[in-house]
């Protein structure tokens, strides 16, 4: 049983925001041929998928209405930088925006990281690098790139990290607050377009809106 279902089983008469988009999205990205499973609505509000090829997916929901999806490649199965830039122009509202985007000299000697922001700032979006930890182990630094699109400031930033795993943050709409963000559809319509057509079944990824 999805946890969608299980939710509508156990839900209180008057749930928390958050409880209504989890069902919302669990049930578009179900639509969607994403498989979903997770807790019955505790306290993390959290949900995976299952069945997207080579990589770890996880959606969380805050109480305050912040809305965290992670995209964590496996590491023999990571994508090439022009797929994740395609992914990152998605999530921050840009349909079909990453042609064109290659920097000139292409990728070679960059880091992922820096390639995506690279890439994404030629199609007019902000980034911010950031520092957030060292490895002294490894004699490493970890760092993200932060990218923000100017024009729909609604579809919050993408961090693509040093790992190589990309995160979108974003918020969504609640009238009850006075909200004014991404709706239930929106988030699930964006993150199923985000999706690299090879991360999905063939059954999943032909039922993806638009063109891939």
């Amino acid at each position: 049983m999805s946890t969608a279902a299980i939710a509508h089983q156990t839900e209180p008469d008057h749930p928390h925001a958050a409880d209504v988009l989890l069902h919302a999205v669990a049930d578009g990205l179900g639509d969607h041929g994403v498989d979903i499973r997770g807790p019955a609505w505790e306290s993390s509000h959290h949900f995976k998928a299952t069945n997207v090829l080579g990589a770890l997916c996880e959606f969380v929901i805050h109480e305050d209405g912040s809305v965290v999806w992670d995209y964590c490649p496996i590491w023999d199965c990571r994508k090439e930088p022009a797929q994740i830039t395609a992914m990152v122009l998605e999530l921050l509202g840009v349909r079909g925006g990453a042609d064109g985007a290659t920097p000139a000299g292409g990728y070679l000697g960059r880091t992922l990281m820096g390639a995506v922001g690279r890439a994404a700032r030629l199609c007019g979006m902000n980034t911010t690098l950031s520092i957030v930890g060292t490895d002294h182990t490894d004699c490493e630094v970890l760092a993200e790139v932060k990218v923000t699109n100017p024009v729909r400031p609604r579809h919050g930033a993408v961090y693509v990290t040093s790992d190589d795993a990309i995160r979108w943050e974003c918020g969504f709409s609640d009238s009850g607050r006075g909200v004014l963000a991404l709706t239930p559809e929106e988030i699930t319509e964006t993150i199923a377009r985000s999706l690299p057509a090879d991360a999905l079944p063939v059954s999943a990824a032909a039922a993806l809106p638009g063109p891939r």
